[in-house]
This record gives C-alpha cells, sequence and structure tokens, in this order.
C-alpha cells in the first residue's frame, strides 16, 4: 500500500489491508523460507531404491526383514512416504547442530553453511521442516520421535516441531549429559550436554515404555520435610586418618537430648578449650567436666570412640550444629549413635518413568568414537552417537 495511510485509502484497499493483517501469524517462528534443489527434483522424478545384495543385513527368516538405506534423506524419506505412511512406531534422528564450525559442517544445496553466513539459520529451518515434515507423516498416531540437537538450534527447533507436530504434542526436552569432563573451549562454562527433544504424532494415542522395578528397592527411602533419604554412614569417622590426633578440630562432644533424641552442641567457648594447637595437646580433664555438666542436665554425651580409642567425627562441629536435619540418631538401651543421613544422587532412586535427564556415563559421545575405533579400526565419522 506505499506506506498510505489510512485515511487516503479506499473501502476496498482497507478491506484487503485487514485481510492481509489477519493471515499473518500473531506468534510462532518465521524464517525466509530457502528453495533446496533436492525438494524440487523430487518433485519432478520419483527417487528408486536398488537393492544392494551384497549388502544384505541376515534376518531371522521368521521375523520381518531389516532395510538399511544408504542415501540422502530427502530421497529416502521421499520414498518411505510411498511404501510406509503412518507405518512407524519411533523415529530417531540426529541432525546436523549447525554450529559453523569444521567438525560439524551444514551442507545446504551442495555449499557449507558456516559461520559467516548470514542466513544459516533460516537454510537450516528450511531444511528441517521439509524433512520433519516427511517424518510426520510416517508416524503411526502413537508413534514418537526423538531429535538430538544442541544449543545452537535448540530453541528454533522446539517452536519448529511446535508447528509441525502441535505444541500438545511436546512431550519432553531432555539435557542429555555427553561430556563428563566438560569441553573446555566453551566461553564462561564447561558444557557436558546436549539436549534430546522428544515429540509424539498424537499424544492421546502415545506410549512411553516404563522401566519395571521391584517395591523393595522404593521401599528402601524414607522420607521427611527436606526430601527422600536412607540410613548412611555412622558419624564416627573410620579409617587410617580416624584418629583425633589426625583431625584433632573433628574431636569434639556432640549433645543429644534423652527425650527427644534432638542433637545440641556445647559453647563455642568449651568447644576451643578442648584442643591446643600450640602444644598440640587434648584437654581430657575439660571434657571429663563438660561430660558430668552435660549429663545432669539430662543430655547424653557423645565422643567418637572406638574400642576405648578416642577418634574423630566425619563433620566438622558448626555443621552438626547447621544441619541436625539430615542427621539419625539411634538409641539401643541407654547408647546413643549418630549416622549420616544419604540423600539421593541423580540415579540413586528408581523409577518407572524414564527420568528427565540422561545423565549416565555411558552416553558420553566418547563411548560412540570408541565403539566406531572398534568396528572399523579409525575414527570414521565426527561426535557419533553411542549405543547406550
Amino acid at each position: 500500500m506505499n506506506n498510505r495511510k489510512f485515511e487516503e485509502m479506499s473501502q476496498e484497499e482497507l478491506i484487503i489491508l485487514i485481510k492481509r493483517l489477519n493471515a499473518q501469524k500473531s506468534y510462532g517462528l518465521v524464517w525466509e523460507e530457502k528453495t533446496e534443489d533436492v525438494a524440487l527434483q523430487c518433485q519432478k522424478e520419483l527417487p528408486v531404491l536398488e537393492e544392494v545384495k551384497e549388502k544384505s543385513i541376515t534376518n531371522n527368516p521368521n521375523e520381518h526383514p531389516h532395510i538399511l538405506i544408504q542415501g540422502d534423506n530427502y530421497h529416502s524419506l521421499s520414498v518411505l512416504n510411498y511404501t510406509h505412511p503412518g507405518k512407524i512406531d519411533f523415529i530417531y534422528i540426529d541432525p546436523p547442530y549447525n554450529t559453523g564450525k569444521p567438525d560439524n559442517l551444514f551442507i545446504y544445496n551442495d555449499r557449507i553453511v558456516d559461520i559467516n553466513d548470514t542466513f544459516r539459520h533460516s537454510k537450516w529451518l528450511s531444511f528441517m521442516y521439509k524433512r520433519l515434515s516427511l517424518a510426520k507423516k510416517l508416524m503411526k498416531p502413537k508413534a514418537a520421535i526423538f531429535i538430538s540437537i544442541d544449543d545452537n538450534e535448540v530453541f528454533n527447533l522446539r517452536l519448529l516441531c511446535n508447528k509441525i507436530f502441535g505444541e500438545q504434542n511436546f512431550i519432553a526436552c531432555l539435557p542429555t549429559v555427553m561430556n563428563l569432563k566438560g569441553n573446555q573451549d566453551q566461553f564462561g562454562f564447561a558444557g557436558t550436554h546436549e539436549y534430546t527433544l522428544v515429540y509424539c504424532r498424537d499424544k492421546s494415542e502415545a506410549k512411553i515404555n516404563e522401566f519395571s522395578i521391584d517395591d523393595e528397592d522404593e521401599d528402601d527411602w524414607i522420607e521427611d520435610d527436606i526430601g527422600l533419604y536412607k540410613k548412611g554412614a555412622n558419624l564416627k569417622g573410620t579409617g587410617v586418618n580416624a584418629p583425633r590426633t589426625k583431625r584433632p578440630y573433628l574431636y569434639y562432644p556432640i549433645l543429644i537430648n534423652k527425650s527427644t533424641k534432638e542433637i545440641s552442641s556445647i559453647t563455642k567457648e568449651e568447644y576451643k578449650g578442648i584442643y591446643d594447637k600450640d602444644s598440640k595437646t587434648f584437654d581430657d580433664t575439660l571434657v571429663r567436666r563438660l561430660k558430668n555438666k552435660y549429663e545432669k542436665k539430662g543430655f547424653a554425651f557423645l565422643l567418637p570412640l572406638t574400642n576405648d580409642e578416642y577418634m574423630s567425627w566425619r563433620w566438622k562441629r558448626e555443621k552438626v550444629i547447621d544441619e541436625p536435619y539430615n542427621l539419625i540418631v539411634v538409641e539401643s538401651g541407654s547408647e546413643f549413635s549418630i549416622y549420616k543421613k544419604q540423600r539421593p544422587k541423580l540415579g540413586d532412586i528408581p523409577t518407572k518413568k524414564p527420568k528427565s535427564i540422561f545423565y549416565k556415563p555411558e552416553y558420553s559421545s566418547g563411548n560412540g568414537t570408541a565403539q566406531l575405533k572398534k568396528l572399523f579400526g579409525r575414527k570414521v565419522f565426527n561426535n557419533p552417537k553411542p549405543l547406550a
């Protein structure tokens, strides 16, 4: 409309303008569509699969045959859309990450898309949109698609998948630890993870498999106000460094209220008097006086003793004062013991549903490299995914 003012437009022109505005997206991913030679070719010519018998995969005659297709992914998806529309249960793809770096170059229309290409995101989105649209047509209603990706395109891919599969069919964005050591070349933070993006064709039909676990595995854990825990190690130290002479500042009494089993401490001044760092000696006379004082007040007076030998605690006095909720008091007759509460790490508690972080060491990309080297005797691909 050549930037004319509204009052200068005719009624017909205003109606056209309103229709154009209504047709525009109010929210979503917008990119400059880039034509691709392979897509134009497939509009005119039907790709045909040719069997290479010397590379055939031996199958059990009682099972369905397996097919490995080697070729351009657009060609392959186009063929499968003729042979297997709506027949696929599961799709996993490992697309170009579009980092622009030499070890992960993205090729579009037979040209390398590097970090200096100002249209590299548009080209990548055009590339992915065509292929994901073809992949969707292959999926059964219950099917899921898992896509590996990293920070370079994860947010664009999420919006693109919302457009193709529908936001309502998003399942998860799973951080996936690929480098336990962390990439020291990254700025600011040592990168340890990528992502696995999960969508389905129809969430009302889809089902993600669950693990089989015994109820006994869950029964080991108890829950308090902080969270889950189970009985851990005795707070009393063991091993060659446990004697108080090795760790003198970890030798001190812990007070336990016999009625409530609450943990408390002697005063800071009393604690300071127990060990003299200059003479490297312990004032056992003071400790006996403190024992007599606090036992008269109704406290159990616990010292780290093993076979009448003075030992040390695993925790500093300040930590015992600050975190009594992370300790368990066990009474046996007239004796008391203290144990640490073992809080769960990421993989400690078995669950039937897979956790939303893929974190196991066997997922490291280094394992993928090692597995391929074992097969081929050399490195044949950059950034391979491990079998696990």
